[in-house]
């Protein structure tokens, strides 16, 4: 029977376990149908513990896996393996492999972590570690509408 070992809300991944391995869930992409698609990875007891214990760090894993998700399409698998690798980076590198992992953020990505808390300023500086550093479980798209607008400037009035 499976067993929830992390779970922050809807869009943060989830980690469970079944019969001694665990798997952690991610939402990302749509499926042919556009419902949300949903894939899982294998993940070690430290990855899992990694995630339990640091909220910044679980954040920046649904950022880190949002292109992988992405590039699966509506009906390929994840790339389980560039998955992990990503996971071992970004749950157990220091702060420049996290910030390097993260050197070319996709605009998903970056809007993700925004919801999240994240601090734009920082991002924009490509220290993501650090500003994930704010980050909360639950997200806001309020913060990324707020974001958005204020790189778009002022509008003219009609």
């Amino acid at each position: 029977m499976s067993r929830t070992e992390v779970s922050r809300g809807h869009w943060l991944p989830s980690v469970s376990s079944d019969g001694g391995r665990f798997l952690l869930e991610i939402i990302g992409g749509a499926d042919a149908l556009g419902d949300a698609r949903k894939f899982t990875v294998s993940v070690s007891e430290e990855h899992v513990a990694r995630i339990r214990d640091d909220l910044p760090r679980h954040v920046l894993v649904r950022a880190a896996l949002l292109p992988l998700c992405y590039a699966a399409g509506s009906l390929n698998h994840l790339d389980e393996s560039a998955a992990v690798r990503l996971l071992d980076t970004i749950l157990h590198g220091n702060e420049h492999e996290v910030d390097a992992a993260f050197e070319n953020i996709s605009w998903d990505s970056r809007c993700a972590l925004i919801s999240h808390g994240a601090d734009p300023a920082l991002l924009d500086a490509g220290k993501v570690f650090a500003a994930s550093q704010s980050a909360t479980s639950a997200g806001s798209w309020d913060r990324v509408r707020k974001y958005v607008e204020s790189r778009q400037g002022p509008r003219a009035a009609p």
